[in-house]
C-alpha cells in the first residue's frame, strides 16, 4: 500500500472492524441488563408511535427523556425498510460507523506525541470498548448519534480553516446536535472560542483586541442561535427540560456530577500519561504552570469536598465508579476516592492544557467546561453519561500532543512503546467490564 493511502485507509479498517465487533455484540448480547431494558421500555415504542404517526408525529410528549431526533430517523427508517427489533437494531451499529470513523479520520491525521499506525489505533481502542459506546452500536438507543453530532462540532472548532466554516458547518450539526439531545447545547462553548482564537489556519492571540475578533464572534454566534431557538421551543412546548413524561426524574441537579468527572478524568489520564509527557515537563519546567497546576488541585480539591459524594442512590450517586466509592469508608457522607480523584483530575487538565497548543487547549477546555456545567441540573450522575465523552476527549487531545524533544532512539522507542501499551491497557479493562456486564 502507498504510504500516501494509509491515513485515508487507517479510518476504514477501524470501522470495519468496530462493524464486525458490533455485528457479534448484536447476535450474542444477552437480552438482560440496562441497554435492552432500555430499548424495550423506552425508546422502540417511541420508534413504533412516531412510525405510525409520520408525517405529523406528536412530540408534545412520548417515553425519551431526550429531544425526538433520534427516534424520527429511526421512524422513518422504519417506514422505509419495514418494522422490527433486528432491522433497527442494524440501522444503530450503522449510525455508530461514522461515529467511529470520524474519530479514527481525526487521529490518524495528527501525528502526536506516538506519530506510527500504533500509536492511533491505541488512542481509539478505549472508546470502542466502553460498555456504553458498544451498548448503543448493538442495541437500539440514542446515545452514539449523539456523540457523532459531539465529535462533529469539536473537529469543526479544531479544524475550521473559514469563520463562514466555523460558523455554518458548526451550527448546522449543533442544530442536529440538540433534535438528538437537547443537554448538548453546551456545545456551542467551543464553536465560540474558536471563533474568538481565529481559525486553524489563521490563528489570532488570546487578549488580543480587534474589531475582527469580536465580528467573527458575532458570526459563529449567529451560527449557532438556531440551536437555542431550538431547545428553547422544546423547553416551551414541554414545559420543562423533559418531555412531561419524566418531569419527576432527571430533575432536580446534581452538584456532586463535577467531582465524579473529574475523578473519571484522573483514573483515565493514568493510562494516557506517556501521551502526556510534554505537558508534564512544561509544568515541571516553568513557574506559571506549576502555579497554574496548584491552583487547579485547590479547586479541585474544593470541588470533591463541598457536595456530598458517598453513594446514594436516592441522590443519583450510583452505578458505575459509584459502585467502586461504596466499598471506600466515607467521612461526613464524602468519599475520599471521589474527593482525591477530583483534585486528582483537576491537574490532569491542566496537564493536559500544557501538552498541547493554546488555541487546542482553550477549545477543548471550553467543551469539557460545558458538558460539566450541562451535568448538573440532571439529577442522575451516571457514568453512561460521561465516560464516552472523555475517552472521546482524550483520543483528540492525546492525537494534538508534541512529540518527544532531544530524545535518542532507545527512549523515543520507550516513549511509544508506553503510548501504546496504556490506552490499549484501559482498553482491555473496559472489555472486560462490558464482557462481565454483559
Amino acid at each position: 500500500m502507498p504510504p500516501e493511502t494509509r491515513p485515508a485507509a487507517r479510518p476504514l479498517l477501524f470501522v470495519l472492524t468496530f462493524a464486525a465487533v458490533g455485528a457479534i455484540c448484536i447476535a450474542f448480547w444477552p437480552t438482560g441488563g440496562r441497554a435492552p431494558a432500555d430499548q424495550n421500555q423506552f425508546h422502540l415504542p417511541v420508534i413504533e408511535t412516531f412510525a405510525s404517526q409520520l408525517p405529523r408525529p406528536n412530540v408534545a410528549d412520548y417515553l425519551s427523556a431526550t429531544t425526538p431526533g433520534f427516534h424520527l430517523v429511526m421512524a422513518v427508517v422504519t417506514r422505509a425498510v419495514g418494522s422490527g427489533e433486528l432491522t433497527l437494531r442494524l440501522a444503530g451499529l450503522a449510525f455508530t460507523l461514522p461515529l467511529i470513523g470520524l474519530l479514527a479520520w481525526d487521529v490518524a491525521n495528527r501525528r502526536g506525541r506516538c506519530p506510527g499506525a500504533g500509536g492511533a489505533t491505541s488512542l481509539l481502542t478505549p472508546f470502542c470498548c466502553s460498555m456504553y459506546v458498544l451498548a448503543s452500536a448493538a442495541w437500539v438507543l440514542p446515545d452514539n448519534m449523539s456523540w457523532l453530532g459531539v465529535l462533529g462540532v469539536l473537529i469543526i472548532a479544531l479544524r475550521a480553516r473559514s469563520v463562514r466554516g466555523l460558523a455554518i458547518g458548526g451550527g448546522m450539526v449543533l442544530v442536529g446536535l440538540v433534535l438528538v439531545r437537547q443537554t448538548h447545547v453546551w456545545a456551542a462553548a467551543p464553536l465560540w472560542v474558536a471563533g474568538w482564537f481565529g481559525t486553524r489556519t489563521a490563528p489570532g492571540g488570546l487578549l488580543e483586541p480587534s474589531a475582527g475578533r469580536f465580528r467573527r464572534v458575532a458570526l459563529v454566534g449567529l451560527g449557532t442561535l438556531p440551536a437555542f431557538v431550538a431547545v428553547a421551543g422544546f423547553i416551551w412546548l414541554w414545559r420543562g427540560l423533559t418531555p412531561p413524561s419524566f418531569h419527576l426524574q432527571h430533575q432536580g441537579g446534581n452538584v456532586a456530577a463535577p467531582a465524579f468527572i473529574l475523578t473519571l478524568i484522573a483514573i483515565f489520564s493514568l493510562f494516557f500519561a506517556a501521551w502526556a509527557g510534554a505537558g508534564i515537563q512544561r509544568v515541571l519546567r516553568e513557574r506559571s504552570w506549576r502555579l497554574g497546576a496548584g491552583a487547579a488541585g485547590l479547586v479541585g480539591l474544593a470541588v470533591g469536598l463541598l457536595p456530598e459524594t458517598s453513594y446514594n442512590m436516592q441522590a443519583g450517586r450510583w452505578s458505575g465508579l459509584w459502585n467502586v466509592a461504596a466499598k471506600f469508608p466515607t467521612f461526613a457522607e464524602r468519599s475520599p476516592l471521589i474527593v482525591a480523584g477530583s483534585a486528582a483530575g483537576a491537574v490532569c487538565v491542566v496537564l493536559w492544557g500544557a501538552a498541547i497548543s493554546r488555541r487546542d487547549g482553550l477549545i477543548l477546555s471550553a467543551a469539557l467546561a460545558g458538558f460539566i456545567a450541562a451535568q448538573l441540573p440532571n439529577h442522575e450522575a451516571w457514568q453512561r453519561y460521561s465516560e464516552p465523552f472523555l475517552l472521546m476527549m482524550l483520543a483528540l487531545v492525546a492525537a494534538r500532543t508534541r512529540p518527544p524533544a532531544e530524545a535518542g532512539p532507545r527512549a523515543r522507542k520507550a516513549i511509544m512503546a508506553a503510548c501504546v501499551a496504556g490506552p490499549v491497557t484501559l482498553a482491555v479493562l473496559l472489555a472486560v467490564v462490558t464482557i462481565i456486564t454483559m
